[in-house]
């Protein structure tokens, strides 16, 4: 859910006007009210799905008027709520399949990145598909990777950004 408070000149603009569109498509889980005393309009969205972390883009319409279109950047799912890490060791030992599987509902996947172990300072991004490999593993040994979900801008807000976020899983070989 997300709740915008939109500036506008609105002493000549009743709610029932006023419409949310997506890609020319009337959204019905969007309520609008205006507050004529501060001249604002509140836009209130829920059930927004597998948009958190990425910036989401809106129309404004009223019917007979121009419309204003705005862009806003929904906050990311914390990792540590919202997320487990699966690994699997290979039969040889020597590599590991990383599956995250609600990573698209996270965030945009371009912000998250898997660590292998400490000493990888790589953003390694995960596949389509929520999965990255590990390699060259050694038998016998503890790693302490990391999932890291960089820090995201908010398009909407100048210079802020969604902090970034690591969840970190030891796993053993053999």
């Amino acid at each position: 859910m997300f709740t915008a408070l939109i500036s506008c000149n609105c002493s000549s603009i009743n709610s029932s006007e006023l419409f949310i569109f997506i890609n020319e498509t009337l959204v019905n889980n969007c309520y609008i009210n205006e507050n004529l005393n501060n001249n604002t309009i509140n836009v209130t969205c829920v059930s927004i799905e597998n948009n958190a972390g990425r910036n989401w883009t809106f129309t404004l319409v009223r019917m007979n008027f121009q419309n204003e279109t705005f862009t806003i950047t929904l906050e990311p799912l914390s990792l540590n709520l919202s997320t487990n890490i699966t690994i699997e060791i290979d039969d040889n030992q020597t590599s590991a399949l990383i599956f995250i599987p609600n990573c698209l509902n996270i965030s945009d996947p371009s912000y998250l990145i898997f660590r292998c172990n400490n000493s990888d300072l790589l953003n390694n991004t995960l596949s389509d598909n929520c999965t990255y490999i590990c390699y060259d593993l050694q038998p016998g040994s503890s790693y302490n990777s990391s999932l890291v979900r960089l820090s995201i801008p908010i398009v909407d807000k100048n210079d802020e950004m969604f902090q970034e976020e690591t969840l970190h899983e030891i796993y053993v070989i053999g």
